[in-house]
């Protein structure tokens, strides 16, 4: 099982940011618009300054992605 910063760090790799869309939520965990929504529900966003887009901090996806590897920890 990845740990949160080996989850962190891909997601940094392959996106070259600390903050990520909800569009490229979904293309990294192989997800359609639904259920990026549903996995997003209980991740803290950060939105912009024009307030249309939303982003989200890797550590905070990582942590998410961590925790639902492990049985029990939801």
């Amino acid at each position: 099982m990845a740990t949160k910063v080996e989850i962190a760090a891909d997601m940094r790799r392959t996106f070259g940011s600390n903050a990520l869309t909800k569009k490229q939520v979904g293309q990294y965990l192989g997800k359609k618009d639904r259920a990026t929504y549903e996995f997003l529900r209980d991740v803290d966003a950060i939105p912009s300054s024009g307030g249309k887009r939303r982003t989200y901090l890797v550590i905070d996806l990582a942590r998410k992605l961590e925790r639902m590897q492990i049985p029990g920890s939801n």
